[in-house]
């Protein structure tokens, strides 16, 4: 499954960079023969070569939505869901924990995952007193915030 979904990544990256290639040069007029055509493609090949290799270079690509365990707030819930693009995080925060008779706090947050990047996606943490754009990274088993925090991946969702 994570071979075929990084093949259709590397071929939709390989459609935006022609149609990017397309776009420039029909702007510019400068391709007048099919040999000019290619010869463009081949160029912002090499320029945007990037995005496909580390497309590519996942070993595969994130499943992000499912339960978490956070190092910083143990026992509170941690639930990441995804939609599309569309990312929702449920979450609760207990003082100093949770689980143990403590009041909790719920709080939800929405973000969008990268079109470009599967394992980069930008979440609004206003909710839980962070800032509106919050880039979340991929690493391994879980998602590591900014601030060096990792969400570890427990479990599924229902």
């Amino acid at each position: 499954r994570g071979v075929t979904i990084r093949l259709v990544a590397a071929c939709i990256a390989l459609a935006v960079t022609v149609c990017q290639s397309w776009t420039f040069l029909a702007a510019r007029q400068e391709f007048g023969s099919r040999r000019g055509l290619l010869l463009s493609v081949l160029t912002t090949l090499m320029v945007t070569e990037s995005l496909p290799r580390r497309i590519l270079a996942l070993d595969e690509l994130p499943e992000w939505q499912g339960r978490y365990q956070d190092p910083e707030n143990k026992g509170c819930k941690r639930e990441v869901r995804i939609s599309g693009l569309d990312v929702s995080i449920n979450a609760t925060d207990g003082k100093p924990e949770c689980g143990n008779g403590e009041k909790e706090r719920n709080w939800t947050s929405t973000g969008k995952l990268s079109l470009a990047w599967y394992d980069e996606m930008t979440v609004d943490l206003r909710q839980h007193y962070g800032p509106e754009k919050v880039k979340v990274k991929w690493q391994g088993n879980g998602m590591v915030f900014p601030d060096g925090n990792k969400w570890t991946k427990t479990g599924n969702l229902d």
